[in-house]
């Protein structure tokens, strides 16, 4: 039993502390981005990657790293996987004559990750076993 409670009190500090680190961002934000933070985000080297921008990660970008920190203890991901996709809207399908889609759109693709599942966070599977531990 007590080191049932160590792991909840240790959980339930680290859930309290990214649960009040993701409210403050969110509070904080602004009603309409100024010049500065736009200027900022269209340059920011993350979420502008796709157009080859080296600036620094912007406001947006670290506010979403929180974010994603504090929902990790509620869900987290199980596996993820990476798969081709391709700009076009349809392939022929006589293209397997033509060898690989990778051959065929070269140019054209991407390769994209897509989550597989997700799954119980740390502070939900704590909450199950406390719930378990207290019905046996």
């Amino acid at each position: 039993a007590s080191g049932l409670i160590f792991t909840l009190n240790s959980e339930y500090r680290d859930f309290e502390h990214d649960r009040n680190e993701a409210l403050k961002k969110l509070r904080g934000l602004p009603e309409k981005p100024t010049a500065a933070e736009i200027a900022e985000s269209s340059d920011c080297s993350r979420c502008r990657s796709y157009f080859y921008k080296s600036g620094p990660v912007c406001a947006h970008c670290k506010r979403e790293d929180v974010l994603l920190k504090y929902k990790q203890h509620i869900v987290t991901h199980k596996r993820h996987s990476k798969q081709i996709v391709s700009s076009l809207a349809a392939v022929n399908s006589d293209s397997h004559k033509l060898g690989t889609i990778e051959d065929q759109f070269e140019d054209e693709l991407e390769v994209k990750q897509f989550v597989e599942a997700e799954v119980d966070g740390s502070l939900v599977m704590v909450m199950k076993v406390l719930r378990a531990f207290c019905n046996r």
